[in-house]
């Protein structure tokens, strides 16, 4: 599939029923057959690991051979001379082949030069490919020779004669040109994605414009690969030449390349705003003027928006403003951003407008909210209290949270039984936030009104983090809050393993009890949320694994997903995985899936918590039945239909 491919699954190589059979690598032996190394370990620990606490003695080697095959002999290859391992380059055994090219590399000789660059010349499948590897170890293959090459009927000796010279970090006058004349009119996908490949390690004045004829094609627009290649050629020159960069679009007819439309406009205009220095900022004046259609300055201006999301706008040049101001029917969100006072009172109007679409009131929340938050507060405050939609709920909760005001917090408690459901984990993250809105939500839990099974692990840690009174409560409701797990996991682990091991269970009822208990957070067969990892990958057939990832889920926390505690100037304390962070902003992704955007200047302090977001109680009241339905579903291979 263009510059990348696709697999299909065939059987197995090899089955073992040992249950500490972990088989990590598999080669072709100088034979033919084929050694696969076997791990051998009942369970995957990589912090134990890591301290060399394994068994370093119970590694296995496996040999698969055909059936009615006589093994090759001809395994001293040493012995042979270079007429003899260059006639074997082509050979079926890929360890003949490597080994061929190694001997041939170390001989180097200015007659193995001449013999190699004829074979290249004459041979088009895998023997010139070989040959091409051998005539580089060798030291003979030189900017005029490459050049040639560029021409050679094998798509792969093209590419790799241009990835080999690419290495030297900078292509000679001659073979740059040869490269540039090719990008124009190479007819595989595979060299295409070689030349923006070497392009993004040469110098500025030849990445730029190889990167640039690739853009101006439109046989890649759907290519997995190279558009993204020829981005992080650009994004990579944005930063210290950023004038040559901007250069290209000087010229309308690269604007309107499909290329540029869908994969750089956006893109570009975002890396400039994100950045939002002042010199950045002028370059996203300098496109927008640059821009040949409405349609071009829409596109820059979505990348513009996304950049901006959850802060107000930096101090503008003059030049940028006025293109803003400028623009055909600038969206609303855009116009309150810009501090217009009309503006913001339409925006008022539609968040408060139940009959207009949730997506458009949300963003509007979030425009609002970082121009003019007073102005706002009665608003967000009326939804908090009436509004139906989750969404809205949780987009006012998130810039309410900023208002150190006591009266938000009972009007937040008081409404916490009939919140939208999605919108009842960020409500009791908001009132855990503050140390004077945390007293309403332990009045909610001491009372009975809220259980404490509704309050995650995580929080719970928040609001001993308050301290005083507040921690003192926190640990008279949770005794053991605070604490390492208890000795009790190692039991559950061992009777949930007794119901599920050897027993059946139906994957349709168990697909429900995923989606009610984990979809939220973690994705499974492409359906789920991004919170948590992506569990299509994860080793899930194994119950050794799975078991204490699920049970005791702190006891190993996956690199990326840890969990964060911030204290902010202004009296909050947040939780939640580093989602993004840029040199201006901290973003938090909570377990309710929503983004809490603090301004790096607003941290007054940061730490990575030990306990791990997902709650410990997934499994709490299932059944046992209900047990082996969750894990038949969970441990399935394919997804299932209806």
């Amino acid at each position: 599939r263009g510059a990348s491919f696709t697999t299909r699954d065939l059987a197995f190589p090899v089955k073992n029923s040992d249950v500490a059979f972990r088989p990590v690598y598999m080669v072709n032996a100088p034979d033919g057959s084929v050694l696969i190394a076997d791990f051998y370990e009942r369970y995957i620990a990589h912090g134990q690991h890591y301290q060399s606490q394994i068994d370093p003695t119970s590694g296995r080697i496996y040999r698969i051979s055909a059936k009615g095959k006589q093994r090759d002999t001809d395994r001293r290859l040493n012995k042979k001379t270079d007429d003899q391992l260059r006639k074997i380059l082509d050979h079926p055994n890929k360890w003949h082949r490597q080994t061929a090219v190694r001997l041939l590399g170390q001989r180097a000789d200015a007659a193995a030069h001449v013999a190699l660059r004829k074979q290249i010349g004459t041979e088009s499948g895998q023997a010139a490919l070989q040959g091409l590897w051998a005539l580089h170890q060798a030291g003979g293959l030189d900017a005029a020779n490459a050049t040639e090459l560029l021409a050679h009927p094998n798509p792969l000796v093209r590419a790799w004669v241009i990835r080999l010279q690419g290495d030297r970090r900078e292509l000679s006058a001659g073979f740059f040109e040869a490269v540039r004349q090719l990008a124009r009119h190479e007819g595989h996908p595979e060299v295409r994605s070689q030349i923006a490949g070497t392009a993004f390690r040469l110098p500025r004045d030849q990445g730029l414009p190889l990167a640039a004829e690739l853009l101006q094609r439109t046989d890649d627009l759907d290519d997995p690969f190279i558009p993204l290649q020829c981005w992080w050629v650009l994004e990579r020159h944005s930063e210290n030449d950023r004038a040559a960069v901007l250069a290209l679009f000087d010229d309308k007819n690269f604007f309107r390349q499909p290329m540029v439309e869908q994969h750089i406009l956006e893109r570009l205009m975002r890396r400039l705003a994100a950045r939002g220095r002042q010199d950045d900022l002028a370059g996203c004046a300098r496109l927008l003027a640059a821009a040949p259609t409405k349609a071009h300055r829409d596109k820059l201006m979505a990348g513009f928006s996304k950049a901006i999301e959850g802060q107000a706008l930096p101090l503008l040049p003059d030049a940028l403003a006025k293109q803003l101001r400028q623009l055909d029917n600038p969206p609303l969100a855009l116009r309150v951003r810009l501090g217009d006072e009309v503006a913001l009172g339409q925006a008022l109007g539609v968040i408060a407008d139940r009959n207009k679409p949730a997506r458009e009131r949300i963003e509007l929340i979030r425009a609002a909210g970082d121009v003019d938050l007073s102005r706002l507060k009665a608003t967000l405050l009326g939804l908090v209290q009436s509004e139906s939609d989750a969404g809205v709920v949780t987009a006012a909760l998130l810039f309410l949270q900023r208002i150190d005001d006591p009266a938000l917090g009972q009007a937040v408690a008081g409404r916490l039984a009939d919140l939208p459901a999605a919108a009842r984990s960020t409500a009791i993250s908001f009132l855990a936030s503050r140390a004077k809105w945390s007293g309403q939500l332990l009045d909610a839990v001491e009372s009975g009104r809220l259980a404490k099974r509704d309050i995650a692990a995580t929080i719970v840690e928040v609001l001993l983090g308050h301290g005083n009174k507040v921690a003192d409560r926190t640990k008279a409701a949770w005794p053991s809050a605070g604490q390492p797990a208890s000795n009790g996991t190692a039991a559950e682990i061992a009777r949930v393993r007794s119901v599920v091991e050897g027993r059946t269970g139906s994957p349709y009822r168990g697909r429900d009890l995923y989606l009610q208990r984990c979809a939220a957070c973690h994705k499974l067969f492409h359906k789920g949320g991004d919170i948590g990892p992506n569990l299509t990958a994860y080793q899930r057939t194994d119950l050794d694994t799975l078991l204490p990832a699920i049970l005791d889920p702190s006891r190993e926390i996956r690199e990326g997903y840890e969990h964060m505690q911030v204290q902010t100037r202004d009296g909050r304390r947040l939780s939640g995985f580093l989602s993004d962070q840029t040199n201006r902003l901290l973003i938090l992704r909570g377990i309710d899936g929503s983004d809490t955007v603090v301004e790096q200047a607003q941290v007054k302090s940061n730490r990575i918590s030990p306990r791990s977001l997902m709650p410990e109680s997934l499994l709490n009241g299932l059944t046992d039945q209900q047990l082996r339905d969750f894990f038949a579903y969970l441990r399935i291979a394919q997804p299932i239909r209806n």
